[in-house]
């Protein structure tokens, strides 16, 4: 089944969501920046992937990513775009009253990037207001911060080795490795900020890790996260479904 929106026309959108009882979209949600030896786009691809793999689990349709968001120390560097925070806000406010018409019930704000967090909050919180939909938001790197501890034994990152290794999962040809030697990765120092970042590559800490050239390794971490990620939506929207169907939700 087509899951995609920009994939169905109206009439079958409308089947689908009667016949499937399909209440929840997916929004992925990123931005335009930097990101090292990864391509501008990568907060935008790596939650746009992530959805299409989710969504089936989720019983889902997946609406149009939104590929513009709020970039900020980051913005000097060439190709890097940014909203204002109100047309950010404001653009995924009428996204949500769209798709509240078109008949969904629940929304999940699939992020990749950290500058939109605190506006994605606000967000969820007039959508819910205004239109009564419920809203799950999803920062995937910070919630699968323990996997790449776990499976490459390094902190993430800002164009570290996280982020590049989920490129390398689903769109290895969007890596230039060969960009490695005229890149180096920049810990932030506390107290300190700059505009621009020193580097488009930014460790959270000391143990940060560069990206690693392994395409094993790089889908063995994308299906870990992906597993997390749906597992722990999974819960929340039943968890959201149990107190609807006592009427303790409205």
């Amino acid at each position: 089944m087509e899951r995609n929106i920009l994939g169905l026309n109206n009439i079958e959108l409308t089947e689908i969501i009667r016949e499937k009882s399909i209440d929840t979209v997916i929004l992925p949600v990123g931005t335009i920046e930097a990101h090292g030896i990864a391509p501008l786009g990568t907060d935008v691809i790596i939650p746009d992937k992530i959805s299409q793999d989710i969504a089936g689990g989720l019983n889902a349709l997946i609406a149009p990513a939104v590929p513009y968001g709020l970039t900020g120390g980051l913005l000097p560097y060439n190709g890097s775009m940014t909203l204002t925070k109100d047309t950010f806000e404001n653009l995924l406010f009428e996204i949500s009253v769209s798709l509240k018409k078109t008949g969904f019930k629940k929304i999940v704000i699939n992020n990749g990037h950290g500058g939109n967090m605190a506006s994605l909050k606000n967000v969820a919180e007039r959508v819910y207001r205004e239109t009564g939909l419920f809203v799950v938001t999803v920062h995937w790197w910070i919630h699968c911060a323990d996997l790449s501890e776990e499976i490459f034994k390094k902190t993430g990152g800002h164009a570290a080795i996280d982020e590049t290794a989920m490129i390398q999962a689903v769109c290895p040809e969007l890596v230039r490795w060969e960009y490695s030697t005229k890149i180096s990765k920049y810990c932030p120092h506390k107290g300190i900020d700059s505009v621009p970042v020193p580097s488009t590559v930014i460790v959270y800490d000391g143990s940060g890790g560069d990206p690693v050239n392994d395409p094993e390794l790089s889908r063995i971490f994308y299906d870990s996260v992906v597993k997390k990620v749906l597992q722990t939506v999974s819960e929340v929207l039943k968890n959201i479904d149990f107190w609807v169907s006592l009427n303790l939700l409205s």
